[in-house]
């Protein structure tokens, strides 16, 4: 891999190669824990094979901010408030994002790193594949990352951008528009990864 410029992107090292299941305790925790960085393709993708999970960069709220590390903490039910803390995972933290993403989660071969990589669109941009937590040989899913030029600043246009991706291919996993999601890394055990750039 060639070195590349740096990329914005939040990233959480809590509960590597763990994906936490629908009402597990440690959520607030788990959103609570991304931190703003800067890295290369190579040291993202170094992070997401040591299982940590990643998303947009974070940064202050786009409402209305009272100041200091809270967003008027108590008045997360305010319209014009968060209430949440500055970097807490949440879209109207959103600061600015450098990649889209791809779901392939059928656990079929259309799912497989080698099948994605034959596709034309995926194969001349510059991206990386990697295997998410759930797959396994024999049902293999796949998650696509594009790295951009320029990051989009705009969240409208980003979930724009996210949209028109998605809807190019059908096939994948249509729920992830939220511009502020999550993608969580690969198994630190099993994980595969292949880089285009």
């Amino acid at each position: 891999m060639s070195s590349s410029p740096g990329i914005d992107i939040s990233i959480n090292r809590l509960f590597p190669g763990e994906k936490l299941g629908s009402g597990d305790k440690r959520w607030k925790d788990f959103n609570g824990g991304f931190s703003r960085e800067r890295h290369t393709i190579e040291s993202l993708v170094s992070e997401i094979m040591q299982g940590h999970s990643f998303c947009c960069a974070l940064g202050g709220c786009r409402l209305d901010h009272c100041g200091g590390r809270w967003c008027c903490q108590g008045r997360q039910y305010d319209p014009g408030h968060c209430g949440r803390p500055y970097d807490y995972r949440i879209s109207t933290h959103f600061s600015s994002a450098q990649t889209l993403e791809l779901d392939f989660d059928k656990g079929d071969e259309t799912s497989s790193i080698d099948f994605l990589l034959a596709d034309p669109f995926i194969a001349r941009n510059p991206t990386f594949l990697y295997s998410t937590l759930s797959s396994t040989p024999r049902a293999p899913k796949t998650r696509v990352v594009f790295v951009l030029d320029n990051p989009y600043t705009d969240p409208e246009a980003y979930h724009d951008a996210r949209r028109a991706l998605i809807n190019k291919y059908p096939e994948s996993d249509q729920s992830i528009k939220d511009v502020a999601r999550f993608l969580y890394g690969s198994s630190p055990a099993t994980g595969e990864v292949s880089v285009v750039v």
